[in-house]
């Protein structure tokens, strides 16, 4: 089984590190080797999404320094669909032509996307009543599609598009898209209100935190939580 080096997200680790301590100890669960690297910083998404290039370029560096290997058989994980998106498909781009590009490169290739891992497993993620999944537009779809089986009629998963299901609450946190981001979490609140379901599932930690502030301000009570606690409490309970 593969060595694991885990990215853990700076708003994973600060505003749900209960989920965070659970998302690690999943794949120690499915048997890898987890291996957390010290003093992690951001993958420089938040900066991305709001126009300052320097600044995430600066985290990015730190990042490809931190998890630079050159061992076999190894994987670098980070626990958001997010940050793993930003890393692959940004840095590129943000160290194209310049000193780092081998580097970067170089740590690409042990990329690896989270839940492709957990599909690898065959597991099928299975909430004991109702939820709604909110899938984040940067999750991989098949992947979730395959340890979810949400488009399934028997599933106790409810979505609220037959097609891509995406929240458009991570855009959130781009200043620009702040209103339109509000509004798209508003008409998930509806959509399980219609459907008489009280919680929301989210697959990524920025629409989690996003809609909660969104629920806050608006006075909606509805239960929220990461598709990782649900997995964690399903693995604990098989395992008795």
């Amino acid at each position: 089984m593969s060595e694991l080096s885990i990215f853990i997200p700076c708003v994973l680790n600060h505003l749900y590190p209960q989920t965070a301590e659970r998302g690690v100890k999943i794949f120690k669960k499915l048997g890898y080797t987890v291996n957390i690297v010290e003093n992690q910083a951001c993958c420089g998404y938040p900066y991305l999404i709001n126009g300052d290039k320097h600044g995430a370029k600066e985290l990015a560096q730190k990042l490809l320094f931190d998890f630079q290997t050159g061992k076999r058989d190894h994987k670098i994980l980070s626990l958001s669909p997010l940050c793993h998106h930003t890393i692959q498909n940004s840095y590129p781009n943000l160290f194209h032509n310049s000193i780092s590009h081998n580097l970067c490169q170089k740590v690409l290739t042990d990329v690896a996307d989270m839940y492709e891992l957990i599909a690898a497993h065959e597991i099928v993620i299975t909430p004991k009543e109702k939820s709604v999944l909110v899938i984040d537009n940067l999750s991989n779809l098949a992947s979730l599609q395959r340890i979810t089986n949400y488009h399934k009629a028997e599933s106790n998963w409810l979505v609220k598009d037959s097609g891509y299901c995406c929240s458009g609450a991570g855009s959130g946190f781009n200043r620009f898209n702040n209103k339109l981001a509000k509004d798209t979490v508003l008409e998930y609140c509806s959509f399980a209100k219609e459907h008489q379901v009280d919680s929301l599932t989210f697959t990524d930690e920025f629409s989690l935190a996003f809609t909660e502030s969104v629920l806050e301000n608006a006075h909606i009570q509805l239960q929220t939580r990461h598709l990782f606690d649900i997995l964690y409490e399903q693995l604990h309970s098989t395992s008795n």
